[in-house]
């Protein structure tokens, strides 16, 4: 039996995977890993909410920090459901090419893919704490007057250079994705690259505008 590494994962995943489908499916790494990228996020949306509690209506003001932590929980699902669409939206363009495989292999090697996004996700929180160290909030009758306030807070430069450099371990995860799908499902490397190519430049676009 061929061994893999956390190296080869990052720096060879055609190796990783080739070996990896040798072994038996099996979706505990990839869970873990897509939770690390959860629980993650859930602390830069409960780190993000917290300043902007102070405008909430006085009737519901208390419940301000459930709130907050109501918007962590939100982050650390949509970890797991990005992960699940990601894999879906993989296999299904896949299946017009000719993929052959189960979804549960497809789901389990995705979520391998999610690993160096564990790290752009902690270096994106990096910066929002930074962010969120030097914010000034305007008064609530600016907010009242023009409530795209909040949105251009979200253009800080900060928040737009933390996100690019997040998108970046993107597409090192997208990289490791058409090596991914290419073994799960029994692809060529062209078809596993426009497998995951045409979703993930749709997704980076999305993102860009978003942010900029």
């Amino acid at each position: 039996m061929v061994t893999t590494t956390t190296k080869d994962l990052f720096l060879n995943p055609r190796a990783f995977f080739d070996a990896k489908k040798a072994e038996g499916e099996s979706l505990k790494v990839p869970v873990l890993i897509v939770l690390a990228i959860g629980i993650v996020s859930a602390i830069s949306a409960y780190v993000l909410a917290l300043p902007f509690l102070e405008y909430l209506p006085p009737e519901v003001a208390g419940l301000g920090p459930v709130f907050a932590a109501f918007g962590s929980v939100v982050a650390l699902i949509m970890a797991i459901v990005m992960w699940v669409v990601f894999a879906g939206v993989f296999h299904g363009i896949s299946a017009l090419l000719g993929g052959e495989g189960s979804f549960k292999r497809t789901l389990a090697f995705v979520g391998y893919g999610y690993a160096p996004q564990v790290i752009g996700t902690a270096i994106y929180v990096v910066f929002v704490y930074l962010f969120m160290a030097n914010l000034q909030l305007p008064p609530a009758s600016a907010i009242s007057a023009d409530p795209t306030i909040f949105a251009d807070l979200m253009k800080d430069p900060l928040i737009q250079i933390g996100g690019i450099i997040s998108l970046l371990f993107v597409l090192w995860s997208a990289n490791i994705w058409i090596f991914g799908v290419r073994a799960a499902r029994n692809l060529s490397l062209k078809n596993a690259a426009i497998t995951v190519g045409v979703p993930m430049a749709l997704y980076i676009l999305y993102v860009l505008f978003t942010l900029l």
